[in-house]
Order: C-alpha cells, then structure tokens, then sequence
C-alpha cells in the first residue's frame, strides 16, 4: 500500500485487485476545515415565509462541520466509504452520522443528525479538497444553501483550529439559567 501524505492526511491507494482494476483510495489523516459564507442556493417553490441562511438563525449547529476531523477507517454499515472522527481535544460535533468517500476524482463528504446536516462534495487542489457544502433536511419546503469548504492536510498531533476548551464557558452560562 502507498501512503500519500501519511501523517498530515491523504489517501491510500490500493494494489490493483486485478489486472488493470483498481481498487478506490481510502481516506486517512487529519484535515482542518474552513468554510466562506452561506448564500441561498435555492428556494422551495412554495415559500410560506423567508428563511435566514443557518449563520442567522438558532439551528446552525446542525449546519457546521467540525473544524478539525480525522477519517478513521471503514464505516460501519449501511454506510459505505470512511468514518469520520473529531479528535481528540478538538471542538465536536452534533452530528450522529459523519463520514467521506472518494468517488472517481471527487470525495463526497456527509454530515448527518439524522433527520439534516450538510453534504459537501469536493475536489483535490495541490493536498488540500475543495468544493462546495449544502444543506439538507428531511423536511423538503427549506431553502437549501450553500457555502465554500477546504480541507487541508495537518498532522493530527498538532493543536486543532478551535479547541473544545472554547465550547465549555459558554455552555456554562447557558446551563446557568436552566
């Protein structure tokens, strides 16, 4: 097995399976997300009300992929492709569901509580994916958006962007007036 990037993030790419058949890259390492701004990528065609990009209203945690995620082998059924991880130290995630998968030249991305979450669909750019992520949800008259992603190769012993640290003093001063 060749090792692209070993320790600061890659993929794998398998020996062939058999003559001129390849086997699909599997997803390893660290990687720091970054996201741009959401914008309405479309509206349901029955709108009863404007709905805010997730940024502007109480439920955007369902919409925001860790700032740092690890891909940690296959994922469990029925899922295919690799599980993906928060590591250790770094700020969590909402979502029950999180993994990725290569698929020709392009690594599809999902992040799910089960019911939405964000499914982001991306391209190789020197080590770095970048694509686009897009909402989702089960209930279908929302508006979907959308906004820039970026995954970088880091090795995963390094700091993480935003650390968990930074969760805790707010959750306190909520958990203070329940």
């Amino acid at each position: 097995m060749v090792a692209v990037g070993a320790c600061g993030g890659g993929a794998a790419d398998s020996k062939p399976t058999s003559e001129g058949e390849q086997a699909s890259p599997q997803l390893t390492g660290c990687y720091d997300v970054t996201v741009g701004e959401w914008v309405v990528e479309s509206r349901p065609l029955f709108r009863l009300r404007g709905i805010p990009v997730p940024s502007e209203r109480g439920d955007s945690i369902y919409y925001e992929i860790p700032p740092r995620i690890e891909f940690a082998g296959p994922s469990d059924p029925p899922s295919s492709g690799t599980a993906i991880v928060v590591p250790e130290g770094a700020l969590p995630s909402v979502h029950a569901y999180m993994s990725g998968e290569i698929i020709g030249d392009s690594l599809d991305l999902g992040f799910s509580t089960g019911y939405g979450g964000v499914a982001a669909g991306l391209v190789r750019s020197g080590d770095a994916w970048v694509g686009t992520a897009r909402t989702f949800i089960d209930v279908g008259r929302y508006p979907v958006h959308a906004r820039p992603i970026t995954l970088t190769p880091v090795a995963c012993d390094t700091p993480p962007p935003v650390s968990i640290d930074e969760l805790w003093p707010p959750l306190a001063e909520i958990l203070l007036f329940l």
